[in-house]
């Protein structure tokens, strides 16, 4: 339809197939076929690639409302459901501001949108088709299904934001290696396995606390366990421990425990030294920081209970923590007396710590704790409580930031791991030392979360050196994870090279070759915009009609192009020959026109 762009009023017999696109051979088209399945033409429909893929919910994109839209627009048709379309940020190494269909209970990528209106299904359970709505109104929608059940709307807009622009006028009848569309690439391995679509790490937590526990989790402030898929989590109902606390608060201060507190003399009635938390709390033992409870001494050890699995109230966590930061030398408590109760003026303080600082100290911030949390001094502490506490500690004192001798190392990392040269790399994982130190890695240790994958290669795929979850094999050594090649590439996770053509499967894959077809190896291949680079087409907005290949005479079928004949243009037959002659190793084209009829100018143009 020349006003909407869509494919309608068919004929009995015809129909429409919408086809997804093809990595990186084709771009996502509906084609028109006959009763036998015959493709009779094809419409392809590209956005402007430097428009960000805008996402709807329960919008219905209708006549109402698709003249005003720009660029590639996703409608999710229920939210309520297990499936929800995500945007991937802009600096998404393969498809910047494009958006993706995952399944949320399965946490799966199930369809990839690029920003050109590019639709690439990750998984069999996911059909497209060409939603039939009113023809002459509603503009050309391909709907998205799950197991035949539809989840999402897709509508391509050609307009650059003037809606009298709006479609027809970019509608163009193009030869099939003439349509100008943007290379269908893979997803980005940042987006396959990193935190840009399912969260990340700590995906059950609340959005305003996941960023926090990524951060806190990186600098080896707080522990997580292992959710049933391998990712992090962390229960930040549960209330927190006394030796959880110690061990955080030690942490969050960059205190490592000294030898002595390693060896296996037991301070505590109930603190064994196998436990896990022993260093941390006999350190913090050693430092005045805790102590056991006075009026429990054992009458035959004369040593206290720590009752390391009791809970902290607020209150003792604020004392605790203002006492650790005077250790530290950032605030004085000279001036501060216990009051009655003796929690008051320790509760008090830490809404202002500005009459507390030493002279000279610059901070972001002022607080460890609001009024509206002070009114409840004797509350027990969650885990949640406890990071929102010990972001306002960094704000105020961030001993991670601390580099002395400005070298791009903190003072922490130096002495965590006993180096002292920014340049170096000691575990040859790609990373230099002060790298290592700013992604909070190990230098020591080439893959510190021991999944598989070397920290270097880890910050290159941008995937979490410190999570495991997030690693994946490559059995055959050529570039492409085994997880990569079956879900996107559908390549041979065991064979280097697939289809044998001589390139890896990982190096086609970057040269946006295919790397199950052999003939493309030379660096031609579909994604050639025609300079033999192989590289990919920028693409420019349009929607390009593609009449089918013509093998008889007279063809199968044709488009009539009637808005673009005027008075004055001439039209003549010809008997030609097209065909491909192969040298240079290369196909070059080649038209002989035997035999040329009588030229007819147009005078008058009925539409």
């Amino acid at each position: 339809h020349p006003d909407t762009g869509d494919i309608g009023a068919l004929q009995p017999g015809y129909s429409t197939v919408t086809v997804p696109a093809s990595l990186p051979n084709t771009p996502t088209q509906v084609d028109i076929v006959d009763s036998n399945g015959i493709v009779l033409g094809s419409v392809i429909a590209v956005a402007d690639a430097n428009t960000d893929v805008q996402i709807h919910e329960e919008l219905g994109i209708d006549s109402t409302n698709f003249k005003e839209m720009t660029g590639v627009n996703i409608d999710d048709l229920d939210i309520a459901d297990k499936f929800e379309f995500v945007s991937l940020p802009a600096n998404d190494p393969n498809h910047p501001g494009g958006a993706v269909l995952v399944n949320v209970t399965e946490e799966k990528l199930l369809t990839l949108i690029d920003a050109a209106g590019n639709i690439m299904i990750l998984d069999d359970r996911i059909t497209i088709v060409q939603k039939q709505n009113q023809h002459t109104a509603d503009p050309l929608i391909i709907q998205i299904l799950f197991n035949g059940n539809a989840v999402g709307d897709v509508f391509v807009s050609t307009s650059q934001g003037d809606s009298s622009l709006q479609t027809s006028s970019g509608s163009t009848i193009i030869g099939p290696n003439d349509v100008p569309f943007a290379t269908p690439r893979p997803p980005s391995t940042k987006t396959l396995y990193g935190n840009d679509v399912f969260g990340g790490p700590f995906n059950d937590m609340p959005s305003d606390l996941k960023a926090l526990a990524l951060d806190l989790f990186n600098k080896g402030i707080i522990d997580a366990d292992k959710d049933a898929l391998g990712g992090l989590q962390l229960d930040t109902e549960a209330l927190v421990k006394r030796k959880e606390f110690v061990k955080t608060l030690l942490k969050l201060l960059c205190i490592i425990p000294r030898p002595e507190a390693h060896e296996p003399d037991t301070i505590y009635t109930d603190l064994p030294f196998e436990d896990d938390f022993f260093p941390y709390v006999k350190e913090g033992t050693l430092l005045d920081l805790v102590e056991g409870y006075k009026g429990e001494i054992d009458p035959v050890s004369g040593k206290l209970p720590f009752k390391p699995d009791n809970t902290i109230t607020r209150a003792e966590a604020v004392k605790i923590i203002l006492e650790a930061l005077e250790m530290q030398g950032i605030i004085t408590l000279e001036t501060l007396v216990e009051g009655e109760p003796w929690y008051e003026t320790f509760m008090e303080a830490a809404q202002d710590l500005n009459p507390y600082v030493v002279s000279g100290a610059i901070l972001e911030n002022n607080f460890i704790i609001t009024p509206e949390e002070a009114v409840a001094p004797n509350k027990e502490m969650t885990f949640g409580e406890l990071m929102l506490m010990a972001d306002r500690v960094l704000d105020f004192y961030n001993c991670f930031e601390i580099d002395d001798d400005n070298d791009g190392m903190s003072d922490f990392c130096e002495l965590k791991y006993d180096i002292d040269d920014p340049e170096a790399d000691i575990d040859q994982d790609g990373l230099k030392n002060a790298d290592e130190c700013f992604y909070g890695l190990d230098p020591r240790d080439k893959d510190t979360d021991k999944g598989g994958v070397f920290d270097g290669e880890e910050v290159a795929l941008g995937t979490n050196g410190l999570d495991d979850s997030d690693d994946s094999a490559d059995d055959d050594n050529d570039g492409l994870t085994n997880r990569a090649e079956i879900l996107i590439h559908g390549t041979d996770p065991i064979n280097t090279d697939t289809d044998g053509g001589g390139v890896i499967d990982g190096d086609e894959v970057k040269n946006l070759t295919d790397p199950n077809v052999k003939n493309d190896d030379d660096g031609g291949g579909a994604g050639d915009a025609g300079d033999g680079d192989g590289g990919p087409r920028e693409g420019e907005e349009g929607i390009y009609i593609i009449p089918a290949s013509c093998d008889t005479c007279p063809c199968i079928s044709t488009f009539l192009n009637k808005a673009e004949i005027i008075p004055g243009d001439v039209f003549f037959p010809v008997i030609s020959k097209y065909y491909e002659e192969y040298y240079d190793s290369k196909p070059h084209e080649k038209l002989y026109i035997f035999s040329k009829g009588n030229e007819v100018t147009v005078q008058s143009v009925t539409k």
